[in-house]
């Protein structure tokens, strides 16, 4: 591979496996002779990922990590140290690496993490290739006979397109990858490390310690966990339709969210014809039942089958052509009601305590004289 030869100094003794928040840091030691750096060597890494089984239950989750080269290393000649040259498929991004040397500084993390970041969002952007691709196997995915340089670590699911952002917090706006198992998002900062580093896992090498250079790195990768939602819709078929006035059916919707708590949601149709109607219904946590009542239907019209269904153990759906749904027939029913609209004209009574509450509707015709008499009144 053609390289960019603008080069930016590596002073030695990077702490190659120093993590914090998924970015691995470089620091600086004095051109010590204690040992040269030797970049002839085969370096490797080691990563390891969660373990998904442990969390909430069996949780499968097929995992691959991806070794970026953003640059090669070179030595500098009289000094215990060596300098990258930026790989051409990084080239646009700033080769000014320099103050990743003073690693125990805030500017040296910020530095980093947006280096990591610029990285990878570059290879979204270009769909760069990978120098070495592997699939987890029980946790880890190891990467051995690697040349000298930079590298951007990425895990990720076995999706189509795994990079998303960060939508909140400290790093809002900052490229992760993404992992899903049946009911969890997982969530990955990118990784920047280099090799050969001074120092070990989690520490920094103090710049007068004549520390030997490692080849070998192990990383842990941390994830951060959401739970999945998803959506369902609600099929309504009017088979035959009474025609003086629109009519609206109300649908109501319980479920527990994240926290196990009782929701209720409201959902209509107004029909003006005999057809089919659907209407979404999203942000459905992932696992839980939903239990679906149609409880209106209108004067004039009676349900076909049961004014209640359920979705057991809802989940998102493996493919765009599968769809979780109900569907509620209804047909005239020939009475003559005046059926009437009720759209906006429905709220719920709260029932006393150890009691259930009910919905207030109340019909809304667009000829008053279509309404029914009231109580005691003659029609």
């Amino acid at each position: 591979m053609m390289r960019n030869r603008k080069t930016c100094r590596r002073l030695a003794g990077a702490a190659g496996a120093l993590l914090l928040m998924g970015i691995v840091f470089l620091s600086l030691t004095s051109p010590l002779k204690a040992q040269a750096v030797d970049l002839t060597a085969n370096k490797s890494i080691k990563v390891t990922l969660p373990d998904f089984s442990k969390d909430g239950g069996n949780e499968d989750v097929a995992m691959t990590v991806d070794v970026y080269q953003v640059a090669t290393a070179q030595a500098v000649t009289g000094y215990d140290t060596y300098e990258f040259v930026i790989a051409s498929d990084f080239n646009s991004l700033s080769t000014d690496l320099t103050g990743l040397v003073e690693s125990e500084t805030k500017d040296a993390q910020e530095l980093s993490a947006d280096f990591a970041d610029d990285a990878a969002a570059l290879i979204k952007k270009n769909s760069i290739k990978p120098y070495k691709t592997a699939a987890a196997d029980k946790n880890a995915a190891e990467f051995t006979e690697l040349p000298a340089g930079l590298y951007l670590v990425l895990a990720h699911g076995d999706l189509t397109d795994y990079f998303s952002t960060v939508e909140e917090g400290d790093n809002k706006g900052k490229v992760i990858t993404i992992a899903q198992s049946p009911k969890y998002t997982y969530s990955f900062l990118p990784v920047l490390l280099s090799l050969p580093f001074k120092g070990s896992a989690g520490t920094v090498s103090m710049t007068s310690d004549p520390v030997k250079w490692e080849d070998a790195a192990k990383i842990e990768l941390k994830a951060e966990r959401e739970l999945r939602f998803t959506e369902f819709q609600i099929k309504k078929v009017l088979q035959s339709y009474e025609d003086r006035q629109p009519t609206t059916f109300v649908f109501e919707i319980k479920y527990k969210d994240e926290n196990g708590k009782d929701v209720t949601r409201i959902e209509s149709m107004m029909f003006s014809k005999a057809e089919l109607q659907t209407v979404k219904v999203e942000n459905i946590p992932v696992g839980t039942d939903v239990t679906v009542t149609e409880v209106y239907s209108g004067a004039n019209y009676v349900v076909s089958g049961s004014a209640s269904q359920e979705l057991e153990n809802i989940q998102v759906p493996a493919n765009e052509t599968e769809v979780n749904g109900v569907t509620f027939l209804n047909d005239y029913n020939k009475t003559d009601k005046g059926g009437g609209s009720i759209k906006n004209a429905f709220n719920y009574i709260e029932g006393d305590e150890g009691t259930e509450g009910h919905w207030n509707l109340t019909p809304v015709y667009d000829d008053p004289a279509d309404a029914p008499a009231a109580s005691g009144e003659k029609e």
